[in-house]
């Protein structure tokens, strides 16, 4: 550049000034060269540190099974709170019948059959014997089988409470930690972008300042004369730096352009990664819908098929109960029976007593001739 200015009638101090400044120059290109080295080096190695210690593939594999132990915990939910549903429905359709039905039966039960064991049971008291019929308190079983159903749909329905706050528990926690995961994956990809985009940069500025630098190492700094004075000859010489310094120019903007190519496939492929994963949760949600719509139709058939058997049940259940009351009849004497026994017995009472007092009367002797 300095040879394209400097006309042929420059003084040899000038050209010594000229020359000092090129290896001033020169120098100091060397030493921010080494320099722009030196400081792709240190990125160098920090990108090398950075990717032994990275551990975004770990934490997605990670990230990936929590999601997918969300999803099934999110359709056991589901699923659970259908189930309790229907059992809380069933719980409320039984609760009116055992509330009408009652625990315990009146039946009314004869403890003693036989007219003379009766007798003497009454001890001759024959109104005694209306209280011979013994009314007693029995469990009734329609009763008792609704209660056991009963039980057992409270019993079913307080286990599946149990098992929902257990879930809801382990859904905090996953959620808990997918959140924590997200973020460590963040801050490692946002890390590993902005290392990656500082060693692209670097690079392309050490390859251009060297470049540079080699373009110009092998020029003598003392030998800045000119051994021809012809017009057409600076001329063409001058033309053929100009070109020169144009090709650097050029090259310079290349290795930019390139480094910027460089960086642009990098965010491709953040992007493609990124569009990667987004893909693999589309699918997980779309499996979870999926597994979701076949639980709530299976859900849909289980709650027809139970009330189809609800129905079924109470039918036989009032064809059963209805046989299970006892018949209640008015209890009373028969006033014939004991009227008839009472003239019997005083009948037998008569003769017994006539044929007791004709033995006790004493009967005369027979008056024979005197001797």
């Amino acid at each position: 550049q300095q040879r394209s200015v400097v006309s042929t009638d420059a003084s040899p101090d000038q050209l010594v000034l000229i020359n000092q400044r090129f290896g001033a120059a020169k120098a100091h290109l060397a030493i921010q060269t080494a320099k722009s080295q030196q400081t792709l080096r240190q990125i160098a190695q920090s990108l090398q540190t950075f990717r032994q210690g990275e551990r975004i593939s770990v934490w997605q594999v990670e990230l990936d099974r929590l999601s997918q132990r969300l999803a099934e915990v999110m359709v056991r939910q589901f699923a659970i709170a259908t189930d309790m549903t229907v059992k809380t429905s069933r719980i409320k359709a039984l609760e009116p019948t055992l509330a009408q039905e009652p625990q315990l039966l009146d039946v009314v039960r004869e403890v003693v059959a036989d007219p003379v064991v009766a007798l003497a049971v009454a001890k001759g008291d024959v109104q005694a014997l209306a209280g011979l019929r013994l009314k007693v308190q029995e469990i009734n079983p329609a009763h008792q089988a609704l209660l056991v159903q009963m039980v057992s749909l409270r019993t079913d329905l307080a286990a599946l409470e149990a098992e929902e706050q257990g879930l809801r528990a382990e859904q905090n926690d996953l959620t808990s930690k997918i959140q924590g995961l997200k973020t460590e994956i963040a801050v490692q990809q946002r890390t590993k972008e902005a290392i990656n985009l500082a060693y692209e940069t670097q690079k392309a500025a050490y390859e251009a300042l060297k470049t540079h630098y080699d373009q110009i190492a092998n020029l003598d700094t003392n030998q800045l004369v000119f051994d021809s004075s012809n017009p057409e000859y600076q001329r063409l010489r001058s033309s053929r730096i100009d070109a020169q310094v144009e090709q650097a120019q050029l090259l310079a903007r290349r290795n930019v352009l390139e480094a910027r190519i460089v960086q642009v496939e990098a965010d491709i492929r953040s992007l493609q990664e990124r569009v990667s994963v987004a893909q693999v949760e589309a699918d997980q949600v779309n499996q979870a819908l999926d597994l979701a719509k076949s639980t709530y139709l299976a859900l849909s058939q289980k709650r027809t098929d139970l009330q189809i058997e609800i129905a079924n049940s109470q039918n036989v259940l009032a064809q059963v109960i209805a046989p299970a009351y006892p018949i209640y009849e008015k209890v009373a004497p028969k006033r014939g029976l004991i009227t008839v026994v009472a003239v019997v017995l005083g009948l037998l009472l008569a003769v017994l007593w006539a044929f007791l007092a004709e033995a006790m009367v004493p009967r005369a002797e027979p008056i024979g001739p005197a001797a």
